[in-house]
């Protein structure tokens, strides 16, 4: 499966920006010479592609043969590549800015930008009435919205754990919004409810296993992630013969992570169930993929 290179349009968009910004997004992608994009493509590069990236792709490859509509823009997966793009863009600089990980405060306004630039790419194929973009609010809403609830769920010692992971699969609701212009150009409404929750499985098993790298990271920061606070509940009830027994603790610890290595293959199952009716091609091995990579350092 080859997934549309949003390189070209990166540029453009970059060339076309205040002097400022367009240096904050140079720095940002660190813009290397034209001589090199002409890299051969591996096979199986769409592989190691986050689900958003490579779903819209794959449904546009499926529904094209059973569409009414003829006349879809050649280029019209190409631009949803883009403007999913610049949506995770926008949502990963305020993110950044809201952390205080920004290093320029020019992010803000970049990321101001990426969000017009979604825009206008989404409005060359959907009218105003279009149920696209009802969900293109929507999406946008729930993330802005969930990033500050779980922020603030994640500095509690009392939070539980499924309620930060709701909150994971919330604030990723924005990384639906390509799957949703490929629905709706296709008249696939229905279909779009089993890629949403297929979407919602796949986020939270993604967090997870993010929060197990950022684990240190983020209790610096006096944060307790999923993982953090699954641990934290775990060695709350040790017996204090474990307790005092450093093997014993450390094999407690253990099969704490198993569990919650365990937990991200649970999603990706119910990810894999939900949309298997759809009969999506790539995603039964791309799925495959995700959970072989799935497994706790020995």
């Amino acid at each position: 499966m080859r997934v549309p290179n949003t390189k070209i349009a990166r540029q453009r968009f970059i060339s076309a920006q205040p002097e400022g910004i367009a240096d904050f997004f140079k720095s940002y992608f660190r813009i290397p010479p034209r001589r090199h994009w002409g890299r051969k493509y591996r096979e199986d590069e769409w592989l190691h592609l986050p689900y958003w990236r490579i779903l819209p792709t794959a449904m546009g490859t499926r529904f094209r043969f059973g569409t009414r509509r003829t006349s879809i823009p050649s280029e019209f997966l190409h631009d949803v590549q883009w403007g999913q793009y610049c949506l995770f863009l926008f949502i990963r600089f305020q993110d950044d800015v809201f952390d205080g990980q920004a290093q320029n405060r020019v992010a803000i306004y970049a990321s101001d930008q990426c969000l017009f630039e979604a825009d206008r790419i989404f409005a060359k194929y959907f009218s105003p009435q279009s149920w696209f973009w009802k969900e293109f609010r929507e999406s946008l809403r729930l993330t802005i919205q969930s990033i500050v609830e779980v922020d603030a769920l994640q500095r509690k010692s009392t939070s539980l754990p499924d309620e930060i992971l709701d909150g994971y699969a919330r604030i990723c609701s924005i990384l639906k919004v390509g799957s949703a212009a490929v629905c709706a150009m296709h008249n696939q409404k229905k279909a779009y409810e089993q890629v949403s929750l297929f979407c919602d499985e796949m986020a939270m098993a993604g967090q997870i296993m993010d929060d197990i790298y950022d684990l240190e990271e983020d209790s610096g920061r006096k944060r307790l992630n999923y993982a953090a606070n699954v641990l934290r509940r775990s060695a709350k009830k040790m017996p204090k013969r474990v307790r005092s027994n450093e093997l014993l603790r450390r094999l407690r610890i253990l099969a704490t992570m198993e569990r919650i290595y365990g937990e991200v293959h649970t999603h990706v199952s119910r990810a894999s169930d939900v949309i298997a009716p759809l009969a999506i091609p790539g995603m039964k091995k791309y799925l495959a993929h995700y959970s072989h990579g799935v497994s706790p350092p020995h």
